[in-house]
């Protein structure tokens, strides 16, 4: 999509007036990226004190972050419990699992505490599937180790709750919902300037090397314009760790998304499309998602395309939202985006400790708003304890994907696949006129 093309819907509130880094300067910890991630470590460590500056790549908060649906889920993306324990063992399967499940109630627990303003719904999230259920149903019991708010709803309970047809099923996460997601970037940038950090925009670093001098262990980290010395450094750039070190060098796979939101959706259909307010992604490989936003909008991804056309676009998504849902009402698009989730090939979230002082948090998958809050708490405590808190997500070195030249196309190539198998399909299922 051009990007005269778009029409984000997410603007955000922001009043900070955050600078440029300057010149040569020092902190005690560094964090890299000013997205979900990197805000919640920085936030985490100013309000205990600690001396940390943000160096942002763009010239707002969260530019992955206002990409997203802004959708608040602790469940895992192509993982059940049981792949886990097998791929990770049970000590560390086990932290793992803990950290997903506690996710979204610590998500929005520091929204509460903090007063941010950002839009949240902690309504819950549905994630309906077909077929019989029988992985769902043993999903939900292998989870019930790690957490009490996930339960299995039948055909009649999830045509009730989503307003849509054919799922046999959903899997009901009650900790789960949605937020604004820029505005929750913007309020957290906020917070931690209150709480005595730095945050600096159009702060792209180039570069984290080892600062030898002076006998101690520390890191220079450079970007155009200015450095800064620190004895921490946190990767927590989304896609762009792995220009920042090597051992992530082709450890993520992208996958461009648009992101689309309807016109504001008629009061009585409202009351048909998800009347309790949960966000939706089913358990499809031709996934569709859905939520509401504070204003009404109806909000829905597809597979980025490759040129923009916008009535194409409008026409499609009314499409399947009308095969989806029973009375939709076909409604005009007000705003669209596109953005990029990175995912790593095993689809399981980790923190690699790189070095000493040296952390990355490669954590987002398509659904790394609660995952990311979670990381930089972690990554907070990691730091405050001098490595003695180990963080609750894998700190092993990820694998560098092999063929990454070929197969850093295969998640958009999975997606167009399956929703030109289900165009097919829906093509012989329907009647001759």
């Amino acid at each position: 999509m051009a990007p005269s093309a778009e029409r984000p819907l997410w603007q955000g509130s922001a009043t900070l007036d955050i600078p440029h880094g300057r010149g040569r300067q020092q902190a005690e910890t560094v964090v890299i990226g000013g997205g979900i991630a990197g805000l919640s470590t920085a936030f985490h460590l100013a309000r205990n004190g600690h001396d940390v500056a943000v160096l942002n790549a763009g010239t707002a908060l969260g530019l992955a972050t206002r990409a997203s649906a802004g959708i608040i889920t602790g469940q895992l993306v192509r993982n059940t419990p049981a792949s886990i324990m097998k791929r990770l063992g049970k000590a560390e399967g086990s932290r793992l699992l803990e950290a997903v499940a506690a996710s979204p109630r610590e998500t929005f627990a520091l929204i509460r505490e903090q007063n941010l303003a950002c839009g949240a719904m902690p309504n819950g999230f549905l994630a309906p599937f077909f077929g019989n259920g029988q992985r769902e149903r043993q999903t939900v019991a292998d989870w019930q180790a790690w957490r009490q708010d996930m339960s299995l709803l039948d055909a009649e309970q999830t045509a009730q709750l989503t307003g849509c047809q054919g799922y046999a099923g959903a899997v009901l996460d009650r900790s789960g919902g949605g937020v604004n997601p820029a505005a929750y970037a913007d309020e957290l940038g906020r917070r931690i300037v209150e709480e005595g950090g730095r945050v600096f925009n159009n702060s792209r670093v180039t570069s984290v090397t080892r600062d030898t001098g002076n006998g101690a262990a520390r890191w220079l980290v450079s970007f155009p314009g200015g450095e800064f010395v620190a004895r921490n450094v946190i990767l927590a750039a989304n896609g762009g760790n792995q220009f920042l070190h090597r051992a992530l060098r082709h450890a993520v796979l992208p996958l461009p998304v648009l992101e689309v939101a309807t016109a504001p959706v008629s009061p009585a259909l409202r009351k048909v499309i998800l009347p309790q307010r949960h966000a939706l992604t089913d358990l499809a490989t031709d996934v569709f998602s859905i939520r509401f936003d504070t204003e009404g909008h109806l909000i829905t991804a597809a597979p980025a395309p490759e040129h923009f056309d916008w009535a194409r676009i409008e026409g499609s998504i009314n499409d399947r939202l009308e095969k989806a849902i029973p009375g939709w009402e076909r409604l005009p698009l007000e705003f669209a985006w596109t953005g990029t989730a990175w995912l790593r090939s095993d689809c399981v979230p980790r923190m690699p400790i790189l070095d000493e002082g040296l952390l990355a948090i490669q954590a987002c998958n398509g659904r790394g708003l609660a995952i990311n809050t979670l990381a930089g708490g972690d990554a907070a405590n990691w730091i405050l304890s001098a490595g003695r808190d180990l963080p609750r997500l894998p700190t092993s070195r990820p694998r560098a994907v092999p063929g990454f030249m070929l197969l850093r196309h295969v998640p958009r190539l999975i997606m167009t696949a399956a929703r030109l198998r289900a165009r097919v399909t829906q093509m012989i299922k329907r009647p001759a006129a």
